[in-house]
C-alpha cells in the first residue's frame, strides 16, 4: 500500500504504522483512475507488491479513487487483522483511524472537497498517532558506549524524606540500574553501581490500593530509565562531546519526556513534574544535565 508495496518483492513486511501512512497517501493521491479496473487478484497482487512499477501505479490510483477497489483491499487489511499479522497494541489504533477513515470515504453524501478536506484528515492522523510515537524507549536503542566515569551516588542511600515514598525512590532506582545495564559497556564497568541499586522494585500486594501502586510503580520505573540514560549521555557530552549520544538520541529522549509528563499528572508530584516538564521543553544540553541531576537526588 506504502510504495514500498509497489516496488517490494513480494515480502509483506510493512509495519501497522506503514500501512496507516499508505492509507493516508492513498487519501492524498490526486491523480484519476488510470488503466483498465483492477481485478480482486490484481489488487491481492498489488497489496502484496507483486505487480511490476506500472501496473502497480495504476491499481493504486483505482483503489485510491475507486470505491469497490478501496472496499477490497480493506477487506485484505481485515482479514490479515484476523490473522494476527498486525501486532496488537498499534493495530487497536490502526484499526479506530482505518474504520473512520472507511466509513467517511464510503458514505455516499461524502465527495473530494480538495486539499482541504486532505489536510483535515493528515491532521486526524498526526493528533491520534502523536502519543504512540512519542513512546520511544532507550530500550528500543540501546547505546553501546565505554564510559570512563565512575556512578557518583555510589556511596548514598535511600532515605525516607522528600515529595517520593520509600517505594517510589526504589521504583526509579530500579529504572537507574536497567540504564546502565542497557548501556552495553556499563555492564562490565559499573558493577559497584549495579550493586548499589536495587534490582527489584517493592511489591503491591500489601498496598491499599494494588492497581494504583502498581502503575505508579511502572511509571517511576520507567521514568528511571529515561533519567538513568540520559545521565550517562550527559556524562558522555561532558567528556566527549557526543561521540555516542548524537543528537537524534537527545531529541528521542525530549520527546519521550512529554509522554512520561502526561503520564506522572494523576501522581500528584508537584515538584518531580515540574522537572520533568522542563526536561520535555528544554533544547539546552547544559540545562536537561541539570534536571536529570536533581531527578537523581529525589530518588535518595
Amino acid at each position: 500500500m506504502t510504495d514500498k508495496h509497489d516496488n517490494n518483492n513480494g515480502d509483506d513486511k510493512a509495519s501497522p504504522e506503514e500501512r496507516l501512512l499508505g492509507l493516508v497517501r492513498l487519501l492524498s493521491d490526486q491523480e484519476s483512475p488510470a488503466g483498465p479496473t483492477p481485478t480482486l487478484q490484481e489488487i491481492q497482487d498489488w497489496h502484496l507488491g507483486k505487480l511490476d512499477e506500472k501496473r502497480a501505479k495504476q491499481v493504486k490510483t483505482h483503489v485510491a479513487r475507486d470505491t469497490a477497489c478501496y472496499q477490497i483491499w480493506s477487506d485484505l487489511i481485515a482479514a490479515e487483522k484476523e490473522a494476527d499479522l498486525v501486532t496488537e497494541r498499534p493495530d487497536s489504533i490502526v484499526s479506530k483511524l482505518f474504520n473512520f477513515f472507511k466509513q467517511w470515504w464510503l458514505t455516499p453524501a461524502r465527495t473530494w472537497a480538495g486539499t482541504g478536506m486532505v489536510t483535515a484528515m493528515l491532521v486526524v492522523v498526526v493528533a491520534v498517532l502523536m502519543p504512540y510515537f512519542g513512546s520511544w524507549s532507550p530500550l528500543d536503542d540501546p547505546i553501546q558506549a565505554e564510559l570512563e566515569y565512575d556512578w557518583p551516588y555510589a556511596g548514598m542511600s535511600i532515605t525516607r524524606g522528600g515529595e517520593l515514598d520509600y517505594r517510589q525512590k526504589v521504583a526509579i532506582q530500579v529504572g537507574l540500574r536497567k540504564a546502565i545495564q542497557t548501556t552495553t559497556m556499563a555492564k562490565l564497568g559499573w558493577a559497584e553501581a549495579l550493586q548499589s541499586l536495587p534490582e527489584k522494585t517493592i511489591p503491591c500486594d500489601k498496598a491499599t490500593d494494588v492497581q494504583v501502586c502498581q502503575q505508579t510503580t511502572k511509571i517511576l520505573s520507567n521514568l528511571g530509565l529515561h533519567t538513568g540514560v540520559q545521565f550517562l549521555a550527559c556524562l558522555d557530552y561532558e567528556k566527549h562531546q557526543q561521540i555516542y549520544y548524537a543528537d537524534e538520541y537527545w531529541q528521542k529522549l525530549t520527546r519521550a519526556w512529554k509522554v512520561i509528563g502526561k503520564e506522572l499528572k494523576p501522581l500528584n508530584v508537584a515538584e518531580l513534574q515540574k522537572k520533568i516538564d522542563q526536561l520535555s521543553t528544554s533544547n539546552n544540553k547544559e540545562q536537561q544535565c541539570g534536571l536529570v541531576r536533581d531527578v537523581i537526588y529525589m530518588s535518595y
